[in-house]
């Protein structure tokens, strides 16, 4: 009886130890390189914005979900400091790209006019490339 209750016991200590060691996520260390990640609004193929091109300056970098309030309410802090900084120093350099997540297009244009987010630094993607960004970026 004590052999199997120390057999389960010990199986789920090594179960725990193991799992909480699956996705672990690490802070960037100085240096650290981005996956390479480029937006364009509409689904044109155009590119708007992109890390590569934003090389040497500071960027504020956001993932968001539309049906998550907590990431809206970041966006929304997020886009009024941008807007503060940028105001305050014009030849700044820094530089800020929205990226939500929606598969539905009409309802990030809703929310990015109901929260009066500025659409110039707001993109929207969704299927192929939205895999990409959540498996490369660790979402």
């Amino acid at each position: 009886m004590k052999r199997t209750i120390f057999g389960i016991v010990g199986f789920f200590a090594l179960l725990l130890a193991s799992s909480a060691f699956t996705e672990r996520i690490t802070a960037p260390a100085v240096g650290y390189m981005a996956p390479a990640l480029s937006v364009s609004n509409d689904d044109s193929s155009e590119e708007i914005a992109s890390l590569s091109a934003l090389r040497g300056n500071y960027v504020l970098l956001s993932f968001w979900d539309s049906s998550r309030a907590d990431s809206r309410l970041a966006m929304n802090q997020y886009q009024h400091w941008f807007d503060s900084r940028l105001s305050a120093t014009p030849d700044h350099k820094i530089a800020m790209i929205g990226v939500n997540l929606d598969s539905n297009t009409r309802m990030f244009e809703e929310i990015v006019k109901r929260d009066r987010l500025n659409r110039a630094n707001q993109f929207n993607i969704a299927g192929e490339k939205a895999s990409f960004v959540v498996e490369n970026f660790q979402l």
